[in-house]
């Protein structure tokens, strides 16, 4: 074993195991984002960083803090999105409420940083303009207090025929298959999967302009974007896609091909490979080793933090 790839908190046991013999090199995969960075120790995580070869990061903002706090060499570290599969989608789910053209749909978690409060009270001006407009809201109860509070404000505000709680899902595909807006409400993010599953699905979306949701979108290029909590723009955002379905194909053919393009799974491992070839290429040992052929889907990136090359 020449490589050790540590994904997250598995660092520690990657960085241990290369002292022993045959000594391999380590990468690690950092997919935390922004999350929780405050709680961390910089101390304890500047002594696992110090001899590991490169460092992977999901986000730019992640490979910032990796450069400025834990002080990795920049041409060590690497910003490589997360990647979504192109799904197999053989049936359609025939229980989601709602008619086609009309279904608003946010694949999300039910916790504060995803402010489905404000989404909620933008559904409430779109209903008004299209009385059958439908939000599917997908995603678990991750904090029951927030998604009690959520229930009741549907409830209030006279939405429960227009908004349904979906829950988690094992059919996400599907279900986006069958909806025709995607949106996402966050006030804060990092690199947000489920844009990436709207565009492999050929939604059209919609996201507030937090973390990486601008780059994923092309700065409205291929969806909407709007600023955070506020709700007359979003639901100003949501109308004007239910009512043009020209509009929707267009920004929809835009954002799938984009992620194919950026955030497939093709596109990942070539950039993966490459850490690997440029660590092994750095491995002090003899004419006797053979590297590995380069992979023929690599897809060599313009710079360790992406098409700029430059920090966050």
């Amino acid at each position: 074993i020449r490589v050790l790839h540590a994904h997250g908190s598995t660092l520690l046991v990657a960085k241990l195991a290369s002292w022993l013999p045959p000594h391999p090199l380590v990468v690690w995969h950092d997919h935390i984002g922004l999350y929780g960075i405050a709680g961390r120790s910089r101390l304890v995580h500047r002594m696992l960083t110090r001899g590991i070869d490169s460092v992977i990061t999901v986000t730019r903002e992640r490979a910032g803090w990796v450069r400025e706090r834990l002080e990795v060499p920049l041409e060590r570290i690497h910003y490589i999105p997360n990647f979504v599969c192109e799904p197999n989608v053989a049936a359609k789910t025939s229980d989601l409420p709602g008619k086609v053209g009309s279904r608003v749909v946010c694949v999300a978690n039910l916790r504060p940083p995803k402010d489905h409060a404000t989404l909620v009270r933008a559904m409430s001006t779109v209903v008004r303009a299209i009385p059958s407009a439908h939000l599917l809201l997908v995603g678990r109860r991750s904090d029951p207090a927030y998604a009690t509070a959520l229930e009741d404000q549907v409830k209030t505000t006279g939405l429960g025929g227009n908004v349904t709680f979906l829950g988690g899902r094992t059919d996400v595909a599907a279900v986006l298959r069958e909806c025709d807006v995607g949106v996402l409400s966050s006030t804060s993010e990092g690199f947000p999967l489920s844009l990436v599953e709207y565009g492999m699905a050929g939604l059209p979306a919609v996201a507030t302009d937090v973390g990486q949701c601008g780059e994923i979108l092309e700065g409205s290029h291929a969806g909407v974007v709007v600023p955070p909590g506020n709700p007359d723009l979003l639901a100003d955002a949501l109308t004007g896609l239910l009512c043009s379905p020209a509009r929707r194909a267009e920004l929809a053919s835009r954002l799938r091909r984009h992620v194919q393009e950026a955030y497939s799974a093709e596109a990942t491992a070539g950039r993966v490979w490459d850490v690997y070839d440029k660590a092994l290429s750095r491995e002090p040992r003899g004419d006797d080793v053979t590297r590995p052929h380069p992979s023929p889907m690599a897809i060599s990136p313009a710079g360790p933090f992406g098409a700029g090359g430059d920090l966050p």
